[in-house]
């Protein structure tokens, strides 16, 4: 897996377990942000790069910072290493 691939998708996990913590349907964030359920659900599953605005307002929303990004960049990148063994 690509490193963006891997930066894609663990932006989406991230965004997606926030979402739920904070009770927020994906269908409501992404109205939300002027963006469509289908391109929220992409962005969550890491396969849809949304434009600089738009992730920004979402990591603002839900209160993402760029440490939170960088932790789960690594987790994500130790589990796809292990997967590859």
């Amino acid at each position: 897996m690509h490193e963006s691939d891997i930066e894609l998708k663990a932006i989406g996990i991230l965004i997606r377990l926030r979402r739920q913590k904070e009770n927020l349907s994906q269908d409501g964030l992404a109205t939300e942000m002027g963006i469509s359920r289908a391109t929220m659900n992409r962005v969550e599953l890491g396969k849809h790069s949304t434009s600089i605005i738009t992730m920004l307002k979402i990591l603002k929303k839900l209160n993402i910072s760029m440490e939170d990004i960088s932790s789960k960049i690594e987790q994500v990148k130790t589990v796809e290493e292990i997967q590859w063994q």
